[in-house]
């Protein structure tokens, strides 16, 4: 039992379950089961890079080169996934996440790191909330006029959920953030949800009737046109 202690629920550790190890046996295979367990967690990290859900944390992961070296040559297959979730100062001060330029920095840092493991198409997917308490329509074309000047298409969008025991889900309920008394903005009708979404996806044609009645709303027209900042055309797609 001893090399699964880890991995035991509290009830069923007893006593005699911490002897000491004297037994050269039991000390070669202890050592094996440790060595596993560090295989075993390796091979999680490295899934954590690369699979569906999960992705790393921006702001720790700068602070130290060597980790982002390491993870750019060895644990990356070809899309590392991470959360900014919003650009918006507001809304990422309710999320308790740092500033935009924290994940700006760690795209750049991550592209060098990329190319200079000699993986120089190797690159970010970010993922993005919309409906979230704090953000409007302002914030989302923000989001949406950051993503296009950056060349981002995210696949992975989300609309906000409440979820017990969340700060984000008293928000989303009293319309107040508990930790200051101030008042939130909180998108509740469906049709503010909805373009919230679409602005996410502002590039998908099945998205511009949402988009414009979004940018007409908010006043920015000047997002609707054929220029080179603008998110939509100004004629519907056939």
């Amino acid at each position: 039992m001893l090399p699964f202690l880890a991995l035991a629920p509290p009830q069923l550790l007893r006593e005699r379950d911490f002897k000491p190890l004297y037994s050269p046996a039991e000390r070669y295979w202890t050592a094996q089961a440790c060595y596993l367990c560090f295989v075993v967690l390796l091979l999680h990290l490295e899934s954590c890079a690369t699979g569906p859900g999960c992705g790393v944390r921006m702001d720790l992961a700068q602070l130290s080169p060597e980790y982002l070296k390491e993870m750019a040559a060895h644990h990356v297959g070809g899309t590392l996934k991470v959360a900014p979730e919003a650009v918006d100062p507001r809304v990422l001060d309710l999320m308790k996440k740092p500033r935009n330029v924290n994940f700006e920095g760690f795209a750049r840092a991550f592209r060098k790191a990329s190319v200079d493991a000699g993986k120089p198409k190797q690159f970010l997917v970010p993922y993005y909330i919309a409906s979230h308490p704090g953000s409007d329509l302002d914030a989302m074309i923000n989001l949406a006029v950051f993503l296009k000047r950056n060349g981002y298409k995210p696949d992975q969008v989300q609309d906000f959920i409440p979820a017990p025991y969340d700060l984000a889900t008293c928000m989303y309920h009293t319309g107040i953030d508990p930790l200051t008394g101030r008042e939130v903005h909180v998108a509740k009708a469906l049709k503010d949800r909805k373009m919230q979404r679409a602005l996410l996806q502002f590039f998908k044609p099945e998205n511009w009737f949402e988009v414009r009645k979004a940018l007409l709303e908010a006043g920015r027209e000047d997002l609707i046109g054929n220029g080179c900042d603008c998110l939509i055309p100004a004629d519907p797609p056939r």
